[in-house]
């Protein structure tokens, strides 16, 4: 999972070690531990040269504006800055039931939410889908990151008024509906904290947005995400993320979001189970 800003970086400090070397004049061979601690050092500047980047980009993303198309570059640097996070981090992401993702038509997708990194392991498997996230507003305040993913049109929510989460899920629907972007929601509706096993109870409003658009929905499972932050960086994490199954919008088109939501939290539920069991 090399990214290719991280190439970048490498070639430029592999092209920038033999100018420091000729100007600090130490070419000798006592002195090669120095030169590989200006590789190194070449390479961190570099890193953070790069966020710096990101951050003056953030400055200028208006967030008060409700953008509805993504800008190429911006989306560039999304999908390359998750990517490379993975990397720094040392999340090694492996895959299942990808074969039964849609990925001819865009449609909902839904999980259990038990990390940060849960949208940003996402994004990057599915990154051909064009999945943007539905999150709660404080998420894009966060430097950097925040204002980029919301100018990638991720969508913040109103989790505390009903009415104010009905319009975001509609106009979320719109952009599944006319096939711009998959969209990706946790139907726990936030993060959960405590005992990983155990799912938090369903916000089942969300699976309206599958309603609302006529699109399938896919149910995705991701495991040991947590991990991630406690294992970085001295650790490689191995996370999964397991597409369990795809409801068909023939499938739950009759239903209410109550039972949606109900077989969406058995699949994942007994998913969870089966690890316990083993």
């Amino acid at each position: 999972m090399i990214t290719l800003i991280s190439i970048i970086i490498l070639v430029l400090s592999i092209l920038l070690t033999p100018l420091f070397v000729y100007i600090f004049d130490i070419f000798k061979v006592k002195y090669i531990w120095l030169i590989i601690l200006i590789f190194i050092g070449l390479y961190i500047v570099l890193l953070a040269l790069y966020f710096v980047f990101l951050f003056i980009v953030s400055l200028f993303i208006n967030k008060k504006k409700v953008y509805t198309k993504q800008n190429k570059f911006n989306h560039f640097l999304t999908i390359q800055t998750m990517q490379l996070l993975l990397q720094m981090f040392r999340a090694h992401v492996k895959t299942s039931g990808l074969e039964m993702v849609p990925h001819d038509q865009k449609y909902l997708l839904v999980y259990n939410h038990t990390s940060n990194f849960d949208p940003i392991i996402q994004s990057y498997v599915l990154r051909k889908d064009n999945v943007i996230h539905i999150s709660k507003p404080s998420n894009f305040d966060i430097p950097i990151g925040g204002p980029i993913s919301y100018r990638d049109c991720y969508i913040p929510i109103n989790r505390e008024n009903d009415r104010e989460a009905l319009k975001t899920i509609i106009f979320a629907s719109k952009f599944i509906s006319n096939q711009e972007f998959s969209v990706s929601v946790s139907p726990e509706g936030t993060r959960n904290k405590g005992d990983v096993n155990k799912l938090l109870p369903f916000r089942d409003g969300c699976f309206r947005l599958a309603l609302y658009a006529k699109c399938p929905i896919v149910v995705c499972e991701l495991y040991k995400a947590r991990d991630i932050a406690k294992n970085a960086p001295w650790k490689r994490t191995n996370v999964e993320m397991n597409v369990l199954k795809v409801l068909t919008y023939d499938e739950i088109k009759d239903k209410k979001t109550s039972e949606i939501g109900s077989i969406v939290n058995n699949l994942l539920q007994d998913k969870i189970n089966s690890r316990l069991e083993k």
